[in-house]
């Protein structure tokens, strides 16, 4: 597939996750480190059974697509002579993005209203039920965004890559 088609699937398939998890964490008012962690002991599972039915036998998938690595991997400038990688280029850009969201948005102002104190952003007259949601469907687009960097940067994919990244 493309690059810019498999980005904006991992992009939807992370905020489908994401909005799955938002969804528990603003109904049933559960906590988010339970929710997403039980979230992903599924996927792994999930992932694991997936894996183990291509030709690999749940062994990681290495050689991959060279436009794949070389997108994530390759640098379009160097400083003084040392060439940057595009995924540090991607990390600006997604923080530049994220930094107007945050700062320059009624949703970026809503985020921080909630995170600070819900009971009061209710009051206040935010959708403390959405902007959960959102906020997680936001998270899992940028896991999914991740995701696709790091399976090219360490050039494998295996069914718990990213196992205890969780904590750090």
């Amino acid at each position: 597939l493309p690059i810019p088609l498999v980005i904006l699937i991992v992009v939807g398939i992370g905020a489908c996750i994401g909005a799955f998890n938002g969804f528990f964490v603003a109904k049933f008012k559960l906590h988010p480190f339970i929710v997403t962690l039980g979230t992903q002991l599924i996927l792994y599972t999930v992932l694991l059974l997936y894996v183990q039915q291509g030709n690999n036998k749940g062994m990681a998938i290495s050689n991959l697509d060279p436009s794949y690595t070389g997108f994530v991997k390759g640098s379009l400038f160097s400083i003084g002579g040392t060439p940057i990688p595009n995924y540090v280029l991607f990390a600006i850009v997604l923080t530049a993005v994220m930094w107007f969201v945050w700062n320059k948005t009624t949703f970026g102002k809503n985020m921080f209203a909630v995170g600070s104190n819900a009971e009061a952003a209710r009051v206040s007259g935010v959708n403390v039920f959405w902007t959960t949601v959102l906020v997680h469907t936001l998270a899992g687009a940028m896991y999914g965004i991740t995701g696709f960097i790091e399976g090219a940067r360490i050039s494998s994919i295996t069914q718990a890559a990213g196992l205890n990244y969780e904590c750090e």
